[in-house]
């Protein structure tokens, strides 16, 4: 059931109109990421007293990814499978959680659910969620970076979701990447000239002399056509 809400989803997705992948956004995104990581940083240290180092990790990597996807997907315009789909995500990372999961396996599982949740309510296109990927996959490697450096949770956190900041740029980019590509390839992007149209073996074009030649060869036959008939103008009703 959670494949086919998502897969209907995806197909409305593809006729509505984004809302949240916009470059005035960009701001909103990276206070977004700095709230998420303070809220990271202290929910690591409430369970740090209750808890190992490792699970009370483990738990607010799950507990922070639940808080972005849920800002990310109120946002979205489509309805469908929003529910099934937080309810799927927050099962499974529970599962992890209290089953005998490894710290990699829980990030591991928290980048898929995010490039799942945003590929299905965000992305309009194939290309655009592909290069998610390679957003998540950066973010990772800079909150890897942030943590070897500094050694601060709240860092690492804000390295990562700083770079995922920068995704309210990627429709702009791929739709300048394809004209680049279409002129590249010779591919013209100017509307093509309309063809001039014909009636009753007379062709009309916009070009003015062939309107003015025209407009002489028909006063000339209504005169022909009035002397024939021998009609004078103000009898023509």
């Amino acid at each position: 059931m959670i494949t086919q809400s998502m897969l209907s989803a995806s197909s409305a997705g593809s006729q509505s109109i984004n809302r949240l992948l916009q470059p005035k956004n960009f701001i909103r995104f990276v206070l977004l990421g700095l709230g998420l990581s303070i809220v990271a940083f202290v929910a690591f240290e409430g369970l740090n007293l209750f808890y190992i180092p490792i699970e009370s990790l483990k738990a607010t990597i799950s507990l922070v990814t639940m808080f972005y996807l849920v800002s990310v997907l109120k946002t979205s315009r489509l309805k469908v499978g929003k529910v099934s789909l937080i309810l799927f995500l927050t099962t499974s990372q529970l599962f992890l959680l209290f089953s005998i999961s490894s710290l990699d396996v829980i990030i591991g599982s928290n980048l898929i659910a995010i490039w799942l949740a945003r590929t299905f309510y965000i992305h309009r296109n194939t290309v655009d969620a592909l290069a998610d990927i390679a957003f998540i996959a950066l973010g990772f490697v800079a909150a890897m970076w942030a943590f070897t450096e500094s050694q601060s949770l709240l860092l690492s956190f804000w390295s990562f979701f700083l770079v995922q900041a920068f995704l309210v740029f990627l429709p702009q980019a791929t739709a300048a990447f394809k004209v680049k590509q279409g002129a590249k390839n010779g591919i013209s992007m100017k509307v093509p000239e309309r063809e001039p149209l014909t009636a009753a073996g007379v062709e009309f074009s916009n070009s003015r002399t062939q309107f003015e030649n025209a407009y002489n060869k028909a006063q000339k036959y209504l005169k022909e056509a009035q002397h024939f008939y021998k009609i004078i103008p103000g009898e023509l009703s």
